[in-house]
């Protein structure tokens, strides 16, 4: 895949949500090489872009069910981390927004495997990265 093909996948996962059997059946790809590009570009954009988390005043903590494994489905939990002191009055609202928001993104990538490919699609599309950075961050 060339460097603009990623470039241009990795924005249509992440900032516009399609799927990414979408994306790789309009760019006549595996869905494999368009999932791999936009987990490379989005680490590297995520990294590049220093300014997206500002200073923390209060926490607010939530669990959600990550995954069940195993024969016996055991539950393996993920525990969300949001800043809340942008509000006069800490509520659980806006860790509750938070959770909603990443289950929804948990509903898009269902499937995930690898807890890295949930981690970069999900500060893709919720995180709000400055997408202006894509064009200029070389992936490792």
């Amino acid at each position: 895949m060339t460097d603009r093909a990623a470039r241009w996948a990795t924005k249509q996962v992440g900032r516009h949500g399609r799927a990414v059997s979408e994306v790789a059946d309009e760019l006549g790809c595996d869905w494999h090489t368009v999932n791999d590009a936009v987990v490379t570009y989005g680490e590297a954009l995520l990294g590049a872009d220093t300014e997206r988390v500002g200073t923390v005043e209060a926490l607010g903590l939530d669990k959600t069910l990550f995954v069940r494994l195993g024969r016996f489905r055991s539950q393996h939990w993920c525990t969300s981390i949001v800043d809340v002191g942008a509000w006069h009055q800490v509520t659980n609202g806006p860790t509750e927004a938070c959770n909603n928001l990443i289950m929804r993104i948990k509903r898009i990538g269902f499937g995930f495997r690898r807890f890295r490919h949930y981690r970069v699609r999900a500060l893709l599309y919720a995180g709000h990265p400055n997408w202006d950075l894509l064009a200029t961050t070389t992936p490792r």
